[in-house]
């Protein structure tokens, strides 16, 4: 069984992805600078709800 996503559920995922590219290059990019701890958690969720998303989608 194919579930196909709305355009709206693209565009939400789409956000997320782009959300957590950009914090994860924000924490990467900061050489010798501290990095506000806020991008890593922004990171880890966006990365965690991705693969949950997708992963599970996978199983089914």
């Amino acid at each position: 069984m194919s579930k196909k996503l709305s355009p709206v559920a693209k565009a939400g995922w789409l956000l997320v992805g782009l959300v957590g590219a950009i914090s994860l290059g924000v924490v990467s990019l900061r050489r010798g600078e501290p990095v506000n701890a806020l991008w890593l958690i922004v990171a880890t969720a966006c990365v965690y709800a991705i693969g949950y998303r997708f992963h599970s989608a996978w199983l089914m």
